[in-house]
């Protein structure tokens, strides 16, 4: 079969249709390399993607049977398409000026339904999904117009979407895809603006814990808190599981760059003051704990959100050749707030018999589901950090005693 027979054919023999999937395997193997890749012509190109598309048009008429010839065409035409435009400017331009962002959202989206309404959706229904993104991936790599077009087909719809679809992998592709977006400074620019900022960061700080040989979720949540504001402007309305974990994601940047006193800091004095005024906050919900209320709480993690609030507010303050020492002390109200919150610690941990007594002996398994375990010891080190070297402070706390339980 030649090279000008690669045309999507309906009424095509079986014989005919097996020969152009071969031709479509042998050009995908071929465009793994780079050479092959800059040789390809143009008019090849066209009638792949134009096989791609008719038959995406043929799926939505006839249903998605991942037995049918429809739907292993597909899937040889993106992987070929894929292989295609990866690295090669040209080929991006050429296929997106198909058209070819609203076939791949029409694909996607009856994936996704067939996914949504399938308890066990096939390997081959989930390649098919995979594959696309993929594809998508590579159209938006280093290209304004690539970027500027997904964009528009997908967000908001189709990436949140996309992002709880259950499917680890196609998650994960979809955090590349979203970060490919991104990259561009406009477009990063519209995302920080949008309403569905929130919602979306929450499903990308959740799937960053979901172990898997995938991280494009966890650099892509790497990105996103190196941006400017935007540790400020999310944190305050993301749900307590989500905040915990953007948390935990500030506390280790701050962690490697108080092992290289040299490197300039990434977290930002804003954002540090703003994790400083979250803690003060809700830094009280812990006492429920020791009161047996936080059963009755709305949102029982909060505690967890307190204590790694406070541990990554230790790692800020721990290094005095580092700018957020001295940004932190001169927050008067975080030093108040963390003495009164030893104060009351230590008045409830001497009744007895609760998370903040100083006899309880806990076991390795009580030190891994308790919240607050190592609570109190962290609230003296945050104190006694902001009271290195600054007078303000230690008079703060010479007036309150705290010198003598400490």
């Amino acid at each position: 079969m030649g090279k000008e027979d690669v045309e999507v054919g309906v009424a095509m023999s079986g014989t005919q249709r097996e020969h152009m999937l071969e031709y479509l395997q042998k050009l995908t193997l071929e465009l793994k390399a780079e050479e092959r890749r800059q040789s390809i012509k143009e008019k090849e190109l066209h009638k792949v993607v134009n096989s791609l598309q008719q038959n995406i048009s043929q799926l939505e008429i006839s249903g998605l049977d991942t037995n049918s010839y429809e739907v292993r065409l597909c899937l040889e035409c993106l992987r070929c398409l894929r292989n295609t435009c990866a690295g090669c400017s040209s080929n991006q331009d050429v296929i997106l000026s198909c058209n070819i962002t609203d076939q791949l959202c029409s694909l996607i989206t009856t994936c996704l339904d067939y996914i949504s309404q399938s308890g066990l959706p096939s390997e081959t229904l989930l390649t098919l999904l995979r594959c696309s993104i993929q594809l998508s991936v590579n159209l938006v790599s280093n290209n304004n117009g690539g970027q500027s077009l997904i964009w528009s087909a997908f967000f908001p719809v189709i990436f949140k979407k996309l992002l709880t679809c259950g499917d680890m992998k196609s998650c994960q592709y979809s955090c590349m895809l979203l970060l490919g977006c991104l990259k561009s400074p406009n477009i990063l620019e519209k995302f920080m603006r949008s309403e569905e900022r929130t919602s979306i960061s929450e499903a990308v700080l959740h799937l960053s814990t979901v172990e898997t040989e995938l991280d494009f979720s966890l650099q892509l949540a790497n990105f996103l808190v190196l941006q400017e504001n935007f540790i400020q402007e999310t944190l305050i309305s993301m749900n307590t599981e989500a905040k915990t974990i953007l948390v935990e994601i500030i506390a280790a940047h701050l962690s490697e760059e108080q092992e290289d006193t040299s490197a300039p800091s990434t977290i930002t004095s804003a954002a540090l003051l703003n994790l400083a005024e979250t803690f003060e906050k809700v830094c009280h919900s812990v006492i429920n704990l020791a009161t047996g209320e936080e059963k009755l709480s709305s949102d029982e993690k909060i505690p967890a959100l307190v204590t790694k609030l406070l541990s990554t507010l230790c790692v800020a303050t721990s290094s005095p050749s580092k700018s957020s020492l001295k940004t932190l002390q001169e927050r008067k109200s975080l030093i108040i707030s963390s003495l009164e919150l030893l104060l009351m610690v230590h008045a409830i941990g001497k009744k007895g018999d609760n998370v903040f007594t100083v006899t309880q002996t806990l076991t390795s398994n009580d030190s891994n589901t308790n919240p607050v375990h190592g609570f109190r010891r962290d609230l003296v080190r945050l104190i006694g950090n902001l009271s290195y070297q600054c007078k303000e402070n230690q008079d703060v706390v010479s007036e309150l005693h705290i010198g003598s339980f400490c």
